[in-house]
């Protein structure tokens, strides 16, 4: 209670108090340049240019793979025009047989055989016939006149006997050559079909010489390319591993609390304020009656800050 009233007539003093904090923590020094110099590599890689491969990235044919294309184009119609000869031949070959065909394989032998007979009975038979009958007396009877017609029946079938085995010797030799025919037009069809096969068979051969050249000469620009990317890659695999190197390793870190503290304050008494109001009023006064003069500050003014205010007070007067 005592100090309620020494409050209330000397007034108190707030002591400090908090009124605030921040709390950070940090890494050691030595991993925070490591941090700073991976961001200024990563800075300097994100602004560099895109480099184009200086090389060439595709093989260009090589000779022998233009040859083969060239013998391909040339030889694509090669064997038609033995193809195109050989149908021609066996559509002409399977067509019947006309009768000039025919005539034309008679054998001359049985056309002389037939003139032959004809020429016997006329000159040879028939007036021999006649000259018998004639010796007889009994010329132009009906007897010689029978004769006569049997002669010249009997010519008539060994001439027809030959045309008929002419005839058929010469269909058999036009059929036989017709099927010459065919089968010349069939070869020639097989030949034409060996010479297409052979030529294609050629540019297959210069192509896959070709093809070979291309795939080494292709692997060769694939290895440059390689290595040009490698070379592009290697800057950002380096940095990859140094950031991987660090990851997931326990580092030591340092934590500081900064506190905001409001200063300590004095807080009058209600008396003493009034008190003081009324002894600088009263001071006022004195001064003003005295012409103005003030009286030097006492040696202990420090002190006089602290006293209470009626000490204050009568130590003015």
């Amino acid at each position: 209670m005592s100090n309620g009233i020494s409050s209330f007539l000397s007034g108190s003093v707030v002591p400090p108090a908090p009124t605030g904090s921040d709390t950070s923590t940090a890494y050691p020094t030595w991993y925070q340049d490591y941090l700073y110099n991976i961001s200024n590599a990563a800075t300097n890689l994100a602004q560099q240019p895109y480099t184009q491969f200086p090389g060439q990235q595709v093989a260009s044919p090589s000779a022998a793979t233009q040859q083969s294309w060239q013998m391909a184009l040339n030889g694509a119609n090669a064997g038609m025009p033995a193809l195109n000869q050989a149908a021609s031949q066996i559509q002409s070959a399977s067509s019947p047989l006309t009768q000039s065909q025919i005539s034309q394989y008679l054998n001359p032998e049985q056309s002389y055989i037939t003139g032959a007979l004809n020429t016997n009975l006329q000159q040879n038979i028939l007036p021999g016939i006649e000259s018998q009958f004639v010796s007889a007396g009994q010329a132009a009877s009906p007897q010689q006149a029978q004769i006569e017609e049997q002669a010249a029946y009997g010519t008539q079938q060994a001439a027809g006997q030959a045309l008929a085995q002419g005839y058929t010797g010469a269909l058999n030799a036009a059929t036989q050559e017709q099927q010459l025919g065919i089968s010349g037009a069939a070869g020639l069809g097989q030949l034409g079909i060996a010479q297409q096969q052979v030529g294609a068979g050629n540019t297959g051969l210069v192509a896959a010489a070709g093809q070979a050249q291309d795939t080494q000469s292709q692997a060769n620009i694939n290895a440059a390319l390689n290595n040009f990317y490698q070379q592009q890659q290697y800057p950002y695999q380096q940095l990859g591993f140094a950031s991987n190197a660090i990851r997931g390793l326990q580092l030591p870190t340092t934590t500081q609390t900064a506190s905001l503290t409001q200063p300590a304050t004095y807080t009058p008494s209600p008396i003493s304020a009034f008190v003081g109001t009324t002894a600088a009023a009263n001071s006022l006064g004195s001064l003003l009656a005295k012409g103005g003069h003030v009286k030097p500050r006492p040696k202990y003014a420090a002190e006089f800050e602290h006293m209470g205010a009626l000490t204050r007070h009568a130590m003015a007067a």
